[in-house]
């Protein structure tokens, strides 16, 4: 994930195809999707089901049954990744990586910053499956503000 910004109730990511990688793809989560996700894998954890799920951190041990403790909004001290994951189809490809999103809710619109200092926009209409973002703005010199 090479940027991330909350529009309304979704989240936008962009994601590169490499560290390296001069392609990028942008895809929308819903938040309600993503809740929905981080509590089934707490709720299979704390019934014993899978692994902690974070060997990023060093933490990637089996679950212990808790299931006798209630699962309520103050469960995140759990510290539960899991291995059910949220995933979107891309709404959009770009042949540059983004490093930054930014935008409005109403009307939806995203603004998106390449590495090579160029601004996208990116508008997608409901009944549109796959947007290709328009060339917006691009800065040639670096400016001061």
């Amino acid at each position: 994930m090479t940027a991330a910004f909350l529009l309304g109730d979704f989240l936008v990511g962009a994601f590169a195809s490499s560290p390296s990688g001069k392609k990028s793809a942008i895809c929308l989560f819903s938040m309600q999707r993503l809740k929905l996700t981080f509590w089934y894998n707490i709720d299979r954890c704390r019934g014993g089901a899978d692994s902690i799920g974070l060997p990023h951190i060093g933490r990637d041990s089996k679950c212990i049954n808790k299931s006798r403790i209630p699962l309520d909004e103050e469960t995140c001290e759990l510290g539960v990744g899991g291995s059910i994951e949220a995933v979107e189809i891309a709404v959009a490809e770009v042949e540059a990586k983004i490093t930054s999103l930014g935008g409005v809710s109403q009307p939806r619109i995203l603004l998106a910053g390449t590495d090579d200092g160029r601004i996208l926009q990116v508008s997608r209409r409901r009944y549109i499956k796959k947007t290709t973002p328009r060339f917006f703005f691009s800065l040639r010199t670096p400016v001061d503000i």
